[in-house]
């Protein structure tokens, strides 16, 4: 077995989802997580980059219509959804959250669907790292300082404190 195969083992049975948010409404880059990034949608290379974690992974999509090819690309990717307000992510966080009836100490790892360059093993390493200190933090994330391009890691936090 190998280093990154050791680490996604340990993680197996930790109680932790990785919520990717993603809408097909962006004022900067309209559709942008469907575009196409070697011949694939953005968001399924994200999903694909994150394999080791595929049954942990729940898209948290709009309900304003617009998000059909992001549902459509979920079901068949075999990766759960919620829908939810356009304009309020972070009650389609707490949509994703009731979904897989998160605890007080659930760890939910908040991803943007915009980041297909995110890397399993690092995340691994970093929600494996998050479980040995979480009883002194709510939440972790890279920061601009920590070698990584922007949103290549993820942010972590405890759905409730």
């Amino acid at each position: 077995m190998n280093q990154s195969d050791s680490i996604y083992e340990s993680l197996k049975n930790k109680d932790f989802h990785i919520i990717i948010q993603a809408r097909m409404t962006s004022t900067r880059l309209p559709k942008k997580v469907m575009l196409p990034l070697c011949g694939r949608p953005v968001l399924q290379v994200m999903i694909e980059r994150l394999s080791p974690f595929k049954d942990k992974i729940i898209v948290a999509t709009t309900n304003d219509g617009s998000q059909t090819p992001i549902t459509e690309l979920c079901k068949s990717l075999g990766v759960r959804f919620v829908e939810g307000d356009t304009h309020d992510v972070l009650s389609r966080y707490y949509l994703a959250a009731e979904l897989v009836n998160a605890k007080p100490d659930t760890v939910l790892v908040r991803c943007t669907s915009d980041c297909p360059l995110i890397d399993a093993y690092e995340t691994a390493k970093v929600v494996s790292h998050f479980f040995n200190i979480r009883n002194n933090f709510d939440y972790v994330c890279a920061g601009p300082h920590c070698g990584f391009p922007n949103d290549m890691t993820p942010r972590y936090l405890h759905s409730q404190r």
